[in-house]
């Protein structure tokens, strides 16, 4: 069987951002990669934030149990792209693992011009926003 390319998208809880960034990007690529999501410092609860949940719901992408895992060394080194959500996220992993640096890449397009902020205690509208968001790079990212 051929190795599957491994994707991990990293935000900080691995809670509101990268939980839907990883079911969306399965919708999108999962036959041809292995997709997952970790956290800098995941939320130690199943689950993701209510409203990433429904966002998922309403857009018909899976809704499966999500469990927060912590990004260590081992998620790293297996993954073949690590997506950190925003700026803050890639250089926190960079310092962290300085040695897979060729591997970590800013989740954006549209030449860096989407943000993905972190919406935990946004509210409801603009938490939307950042959903529509991660939605449109998952669309348009290019893993080639």
């Amino acid at each position: 069987m051929l190795h599957k390319p491994k994707v991990c998208v990293v935000c900080f809880a691995n809670y509101c951002r990268s939980p839907v960034a990883e079911r969306i990007l399965k919708h999108y690529i999962g036959n041809d990669f292995e997709i997952i999501s970790a956290g800098l410092n995941p939320i130690p609860r199943s689950g993701m934030d209510l409203r990433s949940h429904e966002f998922l719901l309403r857009n018909n992408y899976d809704v499966s149990i999500h469990q927060p895992k912590k990004l260590d060394a081992k998620i790293i080194s297996s993954s073949d792209i690590v997506f950190a959500i925003d700026a803050f996220i890639l250089m926190k992993i960079n310092e962290k693992y300085p040695n897979q640096r060729n591997k970590v890449k800013l989740f954006t397009y549209q030449n860096n011009k989407i943000r993905i902020p972190d919406p935990f205690r946004f509210k409801d509208n603009e938490y939307q926003r950042v959903m529509n968001d991660i939605q449109k790079v998952c669309a348009e990212i290019n893993l080639i």
